[in-house]
């Protein structure tokens, strides 16, 4: 059986695939810049290729790419992980990309480097998003999506539920707690000057690379 993770980053997704593993799925694939990369130039033999050897998906690109994962392994397992409200999800975007940087692989997904002063444009990707998994899967098989929010207690239980397995007797393992990084907010006053120019520089930019995926 293999296991898709298509919540977007930033709603738990390390958290999946390590839950994951811990029932079982070993051959874990978590975020791919090669993948995602690919997808933009609409290659997907290497994406065909990590899903054909693997069975356990989370991070980019699996959440752009779920209809042809389920076209191509119709009895897998989808889990979308969201979180408690869209501008909780944005302010964790947010805090992610100031420990990170402007990135080449957020600018291809959300065309944008970074995701400040662009509430607007990433709350109305989420949503999309979100609504169109719940949408898609409601039409073709609601028996193999699960929508999680760990904030809100969902965990084993529900996990479980979907894949068919017992209860393992180990604690759920939260990960990347914002609360555990808050030393390395000190990073964003040093990248803030480039955050700015590359906000900035970007109001030509837009969606229709976003639009694409949501689409497919």
């Amino acid at each position: 059986m293999k296991v898709f993770g298509i919540g977007l980053n930033k709603t738990g997704t390390t958290t999946l695939g390590q839950s994951l593993e811990i029932l079982g799925f070993e051959n874990h694939v978590s975020c791919n810049g090669r993948l995602v990369k690919a997808l933009t130039k609409n290659d997907y033999s290497s994406i065909y290729e990590t899903a054909e050897i693997n069975n356990n998906f989370e991070d980019w690109p699996w959440p752009l790419v779920y209809k042809k994962m389920y076209k191509k392994y119709p009895d897998a397992k989808f889990v979308l992980t969201v979180r408690e409200s869209p501008e909780i999800w944005y302010n964790s975007l947010c805090k992610h990309a100031e420990r990170t940087g402007p990135k080449k692989i957020r600018k291809r997904i959300y065309g944008y480097y970074m995701p400040h002063y662009r509430k607007r444009e990433h709350i109305s990707f989420y949503e999309r998003h979100n609504q169109a998994v719940v949408d898609f899967f409601a039409q073709n098989a609601p028996e193999n999506l699960i929508v999680v929010c760990w904030e809100k207690g969902q965990n084993w239980k529900e996990l479980c539920n979907l894949l068919n397995k017992p209860v393992p007797e180990v604690e759920f393992p939260f990960l990347n707690k914002a609360t555990d990084k808050t030393n390395e907010v000190k990073k964003a006053k040093v990248i803030h000057n480039s955050i700015k120019r590359l906000v900035f520089s970007d109001r030509g930019a837009i969606e229709k690379l976003s639009l694409r995926f949501l689409s497919r």
